[in-house]
């Protein structure tokens, strides 16, 4: 080993005595620095480049999962099985952890207890809005997040939540409820891609169930639905025509309907337009449009399937 060191600091070095250096102390590349009586803490500076997933001599034990890393990088090992590294500081005269790397669950943790961890991606990122993560890429201006934001992504132009799966898989937020021992998809907005089925549709799930598919031209709910207003018109304003649809595919025809309550229809095709609120009886095929009065029994008129139109009253 090479260094600087007088033979007296070595000597006090040796025996774990504190010396106060005075000047800079210069180990050359490639001296491993080591902390406990089994070498536990290593640190090195390494002057050779060191491949991905590569072993090295009291450093990188065993099989290791890293990185490759290049020339003259600085690496630090707790060679110890299951042992950990943890950095503290202290906040007004108590100690607060702040990272720790535990082996033995192989987890990472960055702390911050009261606030916040701020990633910065630009220059002179401020301190963090909320007590979760900040990520920040610039400034949004004269705003701040909420107190309850566990995640702020800020940016002084377009930001972005980016999501990338292969053509055959989808991407989801999914909003999980503990109710009934845990329904993870209690609410949900997925994209399926192109390679998925149905292909290239975006879902929305409530109340852990799928309501809505949405695709370029498509909007069909999946169940029964109500569309209301709790204030104001609902308009519908198309550019071209507004048209209902297969009717075919429904046994008990299409009704437009004025008033709350349902009405039976026993043939197909039909288009019932119904004002009252107890409308009963039955309709047969043909295709026809009827308009009936306030009890739903009575038409009062009548467009038959070959065009002919009858006023009944």
């Amino acid at each position: 080993m090479t260094t600087s060191l007088s033979a007296e600091k070595h000597i006090k070095a040796l025996l774990g005595l504190v010396n106060a250096w005075t000047a800079t102390q210069t180990y050359n590349n490639d001296v491993l620095l080591a902390w406990g009586t089994g070498n536990d803490i290593v640190a090195l500076d390494r002057s050779t480049a060191l491949g991905a997933d590569t072993a090295l001599t009291s450093v990188l034990i065993g099989t290791p999962v890293s990185e490759a890393i290049a020339a003259d990088s600085f690496m630090l090992s707790n060679t110890t099985a299951s042992g950990d590294i943890a950095a503290y500081i202290n906040r007004g005269g108590n100690s607060e952890q702040f990272m720790f790397m535990d082996a033995s669950a192989g987890a990472l943790y960055l702390l911050a207890n009261t606030g916040g961890v701020m990633m910065g991606f630009a220059a002179d990122p401020p301190a963090p809005d909320t007590t979760g993560l900040h990520i920040w890429r610039g400034t949004a201006g004269t705003i701040a997040a909420g107190a309850s934001a566990a995640l702020v992504l800020e940016d002084d132009g377009e930001v972005r939540l980016q999501f990338l799966a292969t053509s055959a898989s989808s991407m989801m937020i999914a909003f999980a409820d503990p109710t009934g021992g845990g329904q993870l998809l209690r609410g949900m907005i997925q994209y399926i891609n192109s390679g998925g089925t149905p292909a290239d549709t975006m879902v929305f799930r409530t109340a852990n169930a799928e309501n809505i598919q949405l695709t370029t031209s498509t909007f069909a709910f999946q169940q029964a639905e109500s569309i209301t207003t709790t204030t104001g018109d609902l308009t519908i304003n198309a550019a071209g025509n507004l048209v209902i649809s297969d009717l075919t595919q429904h046994a008990a025809g299409t009704l437009i309907r004025f008033g709350a309550t349902s009405f039976s229809t026993a043939g197909t095709n039909n288009i019932v337009l119904i004002e009252g609120t107890a409308p009963s009886g039955t309709l047969t095929d043909g295709g026809a449009i009827y308009v009936r009065d306030a009890a739903g029994t009575t038409e009062l008129t009548y467009i038959d399937s070959a065009g002919g139109v009858s006023n009944v009253t």
